[in-house]
């Protein structure tokens, strides 16, 4: 799609492409290669790498014929005894570094309990750092565990917490396969079981087929890496809330992500899928057990998967249940989320002074360093707001504080003019599916809290999961916050809401759908918030005992049921007419199985409904 164009369809091609050829030489080396490969568990047959379903996974042919086993190879000094008494750290180590001097291979893991102990005075060390070309591979997710003890773990400095897993640190065509991971962790610390710790030149790492058994534990944590899959396997992820430990999985600033096929159980946090590009999460089973709350400090930071600052995304064919949860969990509690538009504190509404058809210059702005300093570091895009260049969009290249003058990286379209409105933003989510999940019992369903360019949230399901609710707010900042900002102003392009079906059974959350404009700045509303929207074939079925239930508003925005295609509120009207704000929103097809009061408010603000009219349709 190219950069600022508007009313175009939109490409949903697969994060992870695997091309014809590259089948073909996986099935040519599979059928030439040793004989003995076997998807099987045992010592005696070869893995196959093919199970993986990635482009990349043939490069790991040639390492599943050298083979040893931890236990018997003549190789070791010491091997392994796998009787859960023992410290098997030593013999394990030493059969890495022997298959990594011989260019790697499969360190093979017989039926067993295989104790890993951090080194006494390393507390945040690894018993096991996994270097290239090595694949640790067990029995079965239940016949071959690894036991990761660490009564040392002592508090590192960094935002990831503690440490003392198995290290991924700088390597590439490495995993794990068939095999089981416990965390023992007495310190009452959480330790990372998995990770790599922001090493760079991670790349081609795997886990299939590993159940992990994971207590008081940081989460499987991957950052900066290119080319990873977390495929068939079983997370157990069970924290201390208080000690604020965070929810099982952290994959941030990663490239060509899949998660296939999983399940993953767990209590605290969220599933955390930040700034990665080409993500594929498909035909995963996520349950949150909602008991586990953060007592410490009453706020509940926990939901599903939280997806902020991610581009080229597939979230596709999940099921997402919330056990125990509450009516009400106070603005949290998520099953699929973006937010925040301000990934370094700077954001501007402003005013076109002048213009060219590669920059825009306002003469008013608070640009300082900062500004200057987020646009190098960060993706950041300026959108034309109103003006005969309204909903043109380009990423921001360079920043000149003298001229206030900002340089894009495309030309215009059509050259804004002198007077025009722009936002400075990063998109909290680009060119993303949202389509075929189903979520139960979630306090809050798919919110996508600040814009999105390019998001279509289509077939899914939710049962007593409250809403679909695409979102953008225009607000004054904090100035402490943002301090070479004046004005907050989130957009939303080219991005769809179809075939949805959200459900209210129990009566204890409101069933709606909604595009949600809302004016929090004093100044009120001022340009387009939304614009090429389609909302079509949404259908919402609301408590049938008593469509018109009140419910307790909390944090919630809208506490009656239906469908809002057009929904606006804040402390007053907006300034520019409702048809400025959302532009271009395409309504057809959505149905409501029982009459509702399409009234809606928020606390003490008017609200109003407009670019259309809701209906029975």
């Amino acid at each position: 799609m190219s950069v600022g164009r508007v009313g175009v369809e939109i490409d949903w091609s697969p994060p992870v492409k695997i091309s014809r050829l590259s089948c073909l030489l996986t099935a040519l080396a599979l059928l030439c290669g040793p004989p003995a490969i076997s998807s099987a568990y045992g010592a005696n047959t070869y893995w196959n790498p093919g199970v993986l379903r990635q482009s990349w996974s043939s490069d790991l042919l040639p390492l599943v014929s050298n083979q040893l086993n931890v236990m018997t190879d003549a190789r070791l000094a010491t091997k392994a005894r796998g009787d859960g008494v023992t410290d098997d750290t030593g013999a394990i180590r030493a059969a890495i570094g022997i298959l990594s001097q011989s260019g790697g291979g499969v360190v093979y893991f017989p039926p067993g309990i295989y104790n890993l102990n951090v080194p006494s005075g390393q507390p945040n060390g690894s018993p096991l750092v996994v270097p290239s070309n090595i694949i640790l591979r067990g029995a079965g997710p239940t016949a071959s565990t690894l036991v990761i003890f660490n009564p040392n773990a002592s508090l590192e400095t960094d935002y990831i917490g503690y440490w003392g897993g198995i290290n991924f640190t700088s390597c590439s065509y490495c995993g794990m396969t068939d095999i089981g991971v416990t965390e023992d962790n007495p310190s009452n610390l959480p330790v990372a079981a998995v990770w790599n710790r922001g090493a760079q030149n991670v790349k081609d790492v795997f886990l299939n087929d590993v159940t992990f058994n994971l207590t008081n534990t940081k989460s499987i944590w991957f950052e900066a890496i290119t080319n990873f899959v977390l495929i068939n396997s079983l997370v157990n992820h069970s924290v201390n809330p208080a000690a604020n430990q965070g929810g099982p999985l952290y994959f941030v600033f990663d490239t060509n992500i899949s998660l296939l096929n999983n399940t993953i159980n767990y209590e605290y946090g969220r599933i955390h899928l930040l700034f990665d590009t080409n993500l594929l999460v498909e035909n995963n089973t996520m349950i949150r057990n909602a008991m586990g709350l953060d007592t410490a400090s009453g706020a509940i930071e926990s939901g599903g998967m939280e997806l902020t600052f991610s581009k080229t995304v597939q979230i596709l064919n999940n099921s997402l249940t919330t056990l125990n949860a509450p009516a009400d969990e106070v603005g949290d509690g998520e099953a699929i989320m973006s937010q925040n538009s301000n990934i370094a504190d700077v954001l501007d509404l402003g005013t076109i002074t002048a213009s060219t058809t590669t920059t825009i210059s306002d003469t008013g702005s608070l640009w300082g360093p900062v500004t200057a300093a987020r646009i190098l570091q960060y993706p950041v895009v300026a959108v034309i707001v109103s003006g005969s260049g309204v909903g043109q969009w380009r990423n921001v290249t360079a920043l000149d504080i003298g001229t206030k003058t900002l340089t894009v990286g495309q030309p215009w379209t059509t050259v804004p003019e002198a007077g025009s409105l722009f936002s400075l933003l990063s998109w909290t989510l680009q060119n993303a599916r949202i389509g075929g999940n189903t979520i139960t019992n979630f306090p809050n369903g798919i919110v996508i809290y600040n814009g999105c360019q390019a998001c279509n949230v289509s077939n899914n399901k939710l049962v007593d999961s409250r809403q679909i609710v695409l979102r953008v707010a225009d607000t004054d900042p904090d100035l402490s916050a943002y301090p070479e900002s004046r004005r907050i102003h989130d957009v939303m392009l080219n991005s769809a809401v179809t075939g949805n079906t959200v459900s209210n059974t129990a009566g204890i959350r409101p069933a709606y759908i909604v595009l949600d404009v809302e004016a929090f700045s004093a100044t009120n509303y001022r340009g387009m918030g939304m614009m090429n929207i389609r909302f079509e074939d949404n259908t919402v079925n609301p408590y049938p005992p008593n469509p018109s239930l009140s419910y307790d508003l909390g944090l919630t925005e809208i506490p009656q049921e239906g469908i809002f295609p057009c929904f606006l509120f804040g402390p007053t009207p907006a300034r520019d007419p409702l048809t400025t704000v959302f532009r271009n929103i395409r309504y057809q097809g959505n149905s409501l199985t029982a009459p509702v009061t399409y009234g809606a408010y928020f606390a003490s603000y008017a609200t109003s409904l407009a670019c259309v009219t809701p209906s029975n349709d």
